[in-house]
């Protein structure tokens, strides 16, 4: 019976912690620039010291909302999404990388390493991993 009750603490702890992720991730999608808490996302990039281009994530514009996509795109269409929506930061697209779901690219600001990217070909959903 003791397991049986961890079982159900375990299920509810996950559910509740996806519930809240899940919330934040609408919140900041939501937000308008300025918004008490709007959340990173929403305001302008900054670059500075070792913190990355999306420390938090973000999405691709070509993928629509976190995760709609039923099949992963391919890597020609993952690359060329990826150079447009940096593209549009002022920031350069080199180096991707990878097999299967997910992608690695470089991100490049005037010739300088500025952060590298992890990107989930289904979701569309792009995290800094430098």
């Amino acid at each position: 019976m003791k397991i049986l009750d961890l079982l159900y603490i375990i299920c509810a702890a996950v559910v509740l912690l996806s519930l809240a992720w899940h919330t934040e991730a609408l919140a900041q999608e939501h937000a308008r620039p300025g918004d008490p808490g709007a959340g990173v996302l929403s305001h302008p990039m900054p670059m500075h010291n070792g913190a990355g281009v999306t420390p938090y994530g973000d999405f691709c514009p070509r993928c629509s909302n976190y995760g709609v996509g039923q099949h992963p795109v391919s890597h020609k269409v993952a690359s060329e999404a990826l150079g447009e929506y940096f593209h549009a930061k002022g920031l350069t697209v080199k180096n991707v990388h990878g097999r299967g779901r997910f992608l690695k690219a470089d991100i490049y600001k005037d010739g300088r390493l500025v952060d590298r990217i992890l990107f989930d070909r289904r979701t569309g959903r792009i995290r800094s991993i430098l």
